[in-house]
């Protein structure tokens, strides 16, 4: 499907040569953004990406708190990486940042008990698939 979208421009090209359709090439430059858009989004799903972790446990039926510009301005990706931090921070003492994305702050100290928890379990289960495979 992906090779048909990357194809179709070159045929394109080489009939509006072998034919000389010289306005075919005005609709070809209009489309070419239109093209790279297509080629993005079937990358996307032809190559998805794939969750790295499998949270199965407690850390699921957390829920976390976003403000709403953050929520419409903001990518998942940088609350993830702030979320990260809020953690960190707490793991050393500081659970300021956490309070902030929690909907019940005084939970905090729950959530990171939750999380490390999860953390050491999928850590403890690639420490064993590792072993059995024979890398370490």
């Amino acid at each position: 499907m992906a090779l048909a979208a990357m194809l179709l421009p070159v045929v394109w090209i080489l009939q509006i040569l072998m034919f000389n359709l010289p306005d075919q090439l005005n609709v070809l430059k209009g489309s070419v953004l239109s093209g790279l858009l297509l080629l993005f989004a079937l990358d996307q799903l032809a190559f998805p990406s794939v969750p790295c972790h499998d949270w199965a446990s407690q850390f699921q039926n957390l829920a976390f708190r976003r403000p709403f510009l953050h929520l419409i301005l903001g990518s998942n990706k940088s609350f993830g990486l702030k979320l990260v931090d809020a953690l960190w921070t707490a793991e050393l003492g500081d659970f300021s940042r956490l309070r902030r994305y929690l909907p019940d702050p005084d939970i905090a100290e729950e959530v990171l008990r939750i999380c490390r928890e999860v953390q050491r379990s999928e850590s403890d289960i690639r420490s064993r698939f590792r072993m059995r495979d024979g890398s370490e």
